[in-house]
């Protein structure tokens, strides 16, 4: 069976990989512009993108798949905190995926998955707020709206309306880029991709550097329970226990994981946490008169600490996440060809990236931006089959009698050892009285041995060169080779590919089937001198020559067994 990517997997990889770039390179202009509702706008063109690209590849899972690529490839970011987008990208996707399958892959469809998607990013925000500040940022919103209704002499509750707000604005975001996705997805397949512009001149975002890291279980488990403990101290112990505690985890996190202290070195982390004491104190004492300003303070403070613990918590949890051996097992499940997915994406990302119209393009005609990722798509798409999918032909050149037979029957060895299934036909001399008589063929894996070549000319054989073809192995080995052609094996060894092919003799038309039609890995012997014919002949592109002057046997066969995997 062959461990080739699926072509769902490699289309997924290309729809991850348009979305990461759009985060990248949007997502850089919007933040360092400080333009509000940035996550949302983000959020709408990966929507989009996910829509419109619809249009034209409609497998099922497709949305789902190129969601865990692109939350993947957010690990370039250099923030340190890429867990919440990772589940915000991951949501979206399954999102998308689960309401098109329920609803259809109809505008009603697209329209109500864009909109729940959209809905996520606020659901996800309260979520975040929730788990960094427990419940009392409840009794904090309510203060707040409380005091409004007091300054502003309003006697109806308001505590709703903000709420009710944010949802039809993020609920409007979804609708627009909903149907923005499906005007853009209709419209590409009118566009002339010679009318577009293609030149780009938005600069490559940097990515991270790779940094060795320790990783360990260990330390994932020992991290859990810092920050469940943590959590429980805040809201049981007393103030200077708690307090106490937390800032020596918080201190053993930093000294383990530097990354996790970005996000407590941004300025407006600490006015956050300022204003919420200051809040916390004046609000809750103000209009609960129970508490004190020492108790509306802790209060603040108990809100503020599980904020940290949160933030540095998720940030070394998502680092040790990245143990190779945690990776290891779940690429074990069903998400077994991530990996050359993900090779593919981030091979594929500069090209994405670097296909993008300069940034005031960008603004002018966005529906033009996004079609042009469309088109590069279908490129990619072409390519990476043609590249990927595309069986793989391995030659080995050598001069006459410098052991190419020898070489093959090594491979073939090997290959049994690593019980991979092979079919094919090799070449075997035959000697008599220390002088050449001929050739005979070899089946494999049967070794069923059958004359093919012989010196003596004879009236009732064709007559090649100074060799008669004998009948009965000529057909043997045709047939042998259409047998290999619709088997079960993944590999189909052919020995001695030479002149008579190029004439059109021999195994030709096998030959032929093989290399055009058949979705088989092959492993050729040619002689040197023939090796640039046969090439031209039957218009070979996907090969890897192998000179046998300059290399072993051991060392092509692991080389094949990656290549093939």
């Amino acid at each position: 069976m062959s461990n080739n990517p699926s072509l769902l997997w490699i289309k997924a990889s290309i729809v991850g990989t348009i979305w990461a770039a759009s985060e990248i390179v949007f997502g850089s202009f919007l933040h360092n512009l400080k333009i509000p509702f940035s996550g949302n706008i983000l959020t709408a063109i990966g929507i989009v993108i996910l829509i419109s690209i619809n249009y034209r590849w409609k497998e099922r899972g497709l949305f789902w798949r190129a969601a865990i690529v692109c939350a993947l490839m957010k690990t370039m970011s250099p923030s340190a905190i890429i867990f919440g987008p990772m589940i915000a990208i991951l949501s979206q996707g399954f999102i998308i995926e689960i309401t098109t399958r329920i609803i259809g892959r109809n505008a009603v469809g697209y329209i109500v998955s864009s909109i729940f998607s959209m809905l996520w990013n606020l659901l996800q925000k309260v979520i975040n707020i929730l788990l960094f500040y427990s419940m009392n940022i409840i009794d904090v919103y309510k203060s707040v709206t409380q005091f409004a209704e007091h300054q502003l002499n309003i006697t109806t509750d308001i505590t709703w309306i903000p709420i009710i707000l944010l949802v039809c604005i993020y609920g409007i975001f979804g609708l627009f880029a909903g149907i923005l996705g499906m005007k853009i997805g209709k419209k590409s397949n009118k566009i002339n991709p010679s009318t577009l512009v293609m030149n780009s001149s938005a600069p490559l975002p940097m990515s991270k550097k790779s940094i060795p890291f320790n990783y360990s279980v260990y330390w994932l488990a020992l991290n859990l329970f810092f920050i469940i403990s943590s959590l429980t101290a805040i809201q049981i112990l007393y103030p200077m226990l708690w307090i106490s505690y937390t800032i020596v985890i918080a201190a053993i996190w930093i000294s383990r994981y530097k990354r996790a202290l970005q996000q407590l070195k941004k300025p407006l982390f600490w006015i956050t946490f300022a204003l919420i004491t200051f809040i916390s104190v004046t609000l809750s004492t103000q209009f609960q008169h129970s508490l004190s300003m020492l108790q509306g303070m802790i209060v603040g403070l108990q809100m503020n600490f599980r904020a940290v613990i949160i933030i540095l918590g998720f940030s070394t949890l998502g680092t040790e996440l990245y143990n190779p051996k945690i990776i290891n097992i779940i690429l074990k499940t069903r998400l077994k060809q991530l990996p050359i997915a993900l090779k593919i994406a981030f091979d594929t990302l500069p090209h994405f990236i670097g296909a993008l119209p300069n940034f005031k393009t960008i603004l002018k005609e966005p529906n033009n931006t996004i079609a042009i990722l469309l088109f590069q798509a279908e490129k990619q798409l072409k390519l990476i089959t043609d590249n990927t999918l595309r069986p793989k032909i391995f030659i080995i050149s050598g001069n006459i009698n410098e052991g190419k037979t020898t070489f093959v029957k090594a491979l073939i060895e090997r290959f049994k050892k690593s019980e991979t299934p092979i079919f094919g036909l090799y070449s075997e001399k035959q000697i008599c009285n220390n002088s050449l008589e001929g050739y005979d063929i070899v089946s494999i894996p049967e070794n069923v041995t059958a004359p093919f070549l012989r010196i003596k000319q004879t009236s009732e054989s064709l007559n090649y060169g100074r060799f008669s073809i004998i009948n009965d192995g000529l057909e043997y080995g045709r047939e042998i080779l259409r047998k290999a052609g619709t088997g079960s094996a993944n590999i189909i060894i052919v020995d001695e590919i030479g002149k008579m092919e190029i004439e059109n003799i021999g195994w030709a038309k096998e030959m032929e089937n093989l290399i055009n039609e058949q979705d088989k890995h092959l492993i050729l012997t040619i002689r040197a001198k023939f090796v640039d014919a046969i090439i031209e002949k039957w218009k070979i592109t996907n090969h890897t020559i192998f000179e046998l002057h300059n290399t072993e046997p051991q060392t092509v066969f692991q080389y094949i067994q990656n290549q093939i995997k």
